[in-house]
């Protein structure tokens, strides 16, 4: 069972059919977790379920902890994992350029630029007075929000209109766009299911949203950081936690955190990526993505060694 709820009807039907039943990636939020605890009830049929798994595994120590507390039956194994979730846009990798493929033909960025990715609402203040920043100091410099949702563009135009870009001279929607984007330009991203490519085309850096609002907490940094793209994060982390906490630990360069409501460390980190020579920018991303990949491979090996958990008790299972 791989990160879903904890139907019943499934996970027991599961259970009474398999030789072995794993919960894979498994999470529960702190409000979840009290949920099922406030209800006397619900807390045994808690430990019900989860005494039908043979192996719990999370990346989260936290819900391990809860897992061995009140979910685990005398056999259950609760184990370490790596996130799944966050290694599937690994996928993505060994695509790179100075383009970003499109309908209506590719869209190229022939010098220095930046995108805000996945930004809500709610932190397109924060985004709009870091461009302004950036304009002010890198006025060649493009440009790029990608809003996490569709509803938000009325809030990233907006916001890059108060930074000073002015719509059909230096602010352009990305369906709207052809060739080259012309320096200093900002582009609003009003297509879904891009963000692969802009990451393979080659930004100086992101500023990764839902990072900037405790609502949210950070979307994931591995897709940009698998195509060496630098990755600036906020202060909210949310979900995202040991994602990031395992990418800092095994040394992958690239990701750093730039402060919360005050656009100041966010611009000037951004700078200093937007001023690097290409060469050297270059040499920069084919380091963070090997890194990357190499971490990868890592974790890619931690979770094979938590399915051979399972396989050995399955075997196990069909002796008997």
């Amino acid at each position: 069972v791989l990160e879903s709820e904890l139907w019943p009807a499934l996970v027991l039907g599961a259970a009474a059919r398999v030789d072995a039943l794993m919960l894979l990636d498994a999470r529960m939020s702190a409000k979840s977790q009290k949920r099922w605890l406030g209800l006397g009830l619900a807390a045994d049929a808690l430990r019900g379920l989860g005494s039908a798994f043979d192996v719990i595994a999370s990346p989260d120590a936290d819900m391990r902890t809860f897992a061995r507390a009140h979910m685990a039956g005398d056999a259950t194994r609760v184990l370490a994992m790596p996130p799944i979730k966050a290694l599937g846009a690994l996928g993505t990798l060994g695509s790179s350029g100075r383009g970003a493929r499109r309908q209506g033909g590719p869209l190229v960025f022939p010098g220095p630029w930046w995108m805000a990715s996945c930004v809500h609402a709610a932190e397109m203040g924060l985004v709009a007075r870091v461009a302004q920043q950036v304009r002010v100091a890198a006025p060649e410099a493009v440009t790029v929000v990608a809003p996490r949702h569709m509803d938000a563009l009325g809030a990233a135009v907006d916001g890059l209109r108060d930074a000073g870009f002015e719509l059909e001279r230096s602010l352009i929607l990305w369906s709207e766009a052809r060739g080259e984007v012309p320096p200093g330009c900002a582009v609003v991203v009003d297509e879904m299911g891009v963000l692969s490519q802009l990451y393979a085309a080659g930004p100086s850096g992101v500023v990764m949203g839902g990072s900037f609002t405790p609502i949210i907490g950070s979307h994931n940094v591995i897709e940009p950081l698998g195509e060496g793209a630098p990755v600036a994060v906020g202060p909210n982390l949310g979900a995202a936690a040991p994602v990031v906490d395992a990418l800092r630990g095994a040394g992958v360069s690239g990701l750093v955190s730039v402060g919360g409501d005050e656009p100041q460390a966010a611009s000037e980190w951004l700078l200093g990526e937007l001023q690097r020579d290409r060469a050297s920018a270059a040499a920069g991303r084919a380091a963070v993505r090997a890194e990357v990949v190499a971490w990868a491979e890592a974790q890619v090996a931690e979770i094979e060694a938590v399915l051979r958990v399972g396989e050995r008790v399955a075997k196990l299972r069909r002796r008997e």
